[in-house]
């Protein structure tokens, strides 16, 4: 009895995780305004953890912890809503230019981590830096398509 109980809740946190689809156009852009803020959620901690390293001199290991947990978040957004089945061709192009800022953020956030877990924090404020112009766009997608 106590297994299967268990396994029911294991089940149940498992599909809730799921995304399922988007049947119209509007639903699938709403989707995609609010993963566009969600991730700039995620870039902006990894912005704010490159100020404090480089202003001052925060410890390598805490950077690396910090980013990593945007990273960790940037991951998870960018797989929710890359699993959201898009309704029509309007919606792949718009899923197309999601995608893009979605990758540059993680990919990006994660040469970060690397960075800093080597103490390199020039090479991490250079990363933070560019990340600025993809918070620009994320933020301006998520207005555009709220």
């Amino acid at each position: 009895m106590f297994r299967a109980s268990t396994a029911a809740l294991v089940t149940g946190a498992i599909l809730s995780g799921c995304v399922g689809p988007a049947r119209w156009y509007t639903a699938y852009e709403g989707k995609a305004g609010t993963t566009a803020d969600q991730m700039v959620s995620a870039v902006e901690t990894a912005r704010l953890s490159a100020q404090v390293a480089v202003t001052h001199n925060a410890f390598a290991p805490y950077l690396s912890v910090t980013i990593a947990e945007a990273e960790q978040d940037a991951e998870s957004i960018r797989g929710a809503f890359d699993s959201i089945q898009p309704p029509g061709h309007r919606s792949d192009l718009l899923r197309d230019q999601l995608d893009q800022l979605l990758s540059k953020a993680t990919e990006t956030i994660s040469q970060m981590r690397i960075a800093a877990r080597r103490s390199d924090f020039g090479e991490v404020e250079r990363l933070a830096n560019s990340l600025s112009d993809v918070s620009e766009k994320l933020d301006a997608f998520a207005q555009a398509h709220a």
